[in-house]
C-alpha cells in the first residue's frame, strides 16, 4: 500500500489545492481549499453577487477517494 508521501491521489489533491489557490483572483467569489492532511475534507465557498448577498459553505468529503468518485455522484451539504 502506498504511503501519504508516494500515494499519487494525495500528489493529485495536493495540485489540485494549488491550482485553486493559483486560478482565485480569476474566480470572485467561488473558492474552496483542503481543511484535512489527509486531502479528504475540503471547505468551498460560494459568495452571491452585489445585489443577490448572501453565500453558501459546502462541506465535500472525499471518502474512498478515488474509487467513490467512480461509484456514485459527488454529495456536498449546504450552509446558508
Amino acid at each position: 500500500m502506498a504511503t501519504q508521501a508516494t500515494d499519487p491521489w494525495l500528489r493529485r489533491l495536493k495540485k489540485e489545492a494549488e491550482q485553486m489557490r493559483v486560478w482565485a483572483p480569476s474566480m470572485p467569489g467561488v473558492s474552496a481549499e483542503p481543511i484535512s492532511e489527509d486531502m479528504k475534507r475540503w471547505k468551498g465557498t460560494i459568495t452571491m453577487p452585489e445585489g443577490i448577498g448572501g453565500s453558501y459553505t459546502i462541506d465535500i468529503e472525499l471518502t474512498d477517494y478515488p474509487a467513490s468518485i467512480l461509484k456514485s455522484p459527488l454529495l456536498a451539504s449546504f450552509t446558508l
